[in-house]
């Protein structure tokens, strides 16, 4: 699936029970990461997503630093969870 139809597919609908990997710019090895850190779903990474109050470069450099991700998918879940945040909160 595309990063951009993953986003889309991610955002048009309530988060739920979402595993961790549907989160657009999260393939399937950061997600193996995130899940053995105990990031299994898409809410607890969100969690973390609001604890860095949103902030772009402070959850982005979080996730490259911790998942070894790179930039332009750390950004791509930013992103997600961002658009996400605007549409249901």
């Amino acid at each position: 699936m595309s990063p951009s139809s993953k986003l889309r597919e991610f955002v048009n609908e309530p988060m739920r029970d979402k595993h961790v990997s549907s989160v657009a710019g999260i393939a399937h090895e950061c997600s193996d990461t995130l899940v053995g850190l105990g990031f299994d779903k898409a809410y607890i990474l969100f969690g973390q997503f609001l604890i860095y109050r949103k902030e772009r470069s402070a959850f982005i450099e979080w996730l490259v630093a911790t998942t070894g991700i790179g930039i332009s998918n750390a950004i791509a879940a930013y992103d997600c969870l961002s658009e996400w945040s605007e549409k249901f909160l």
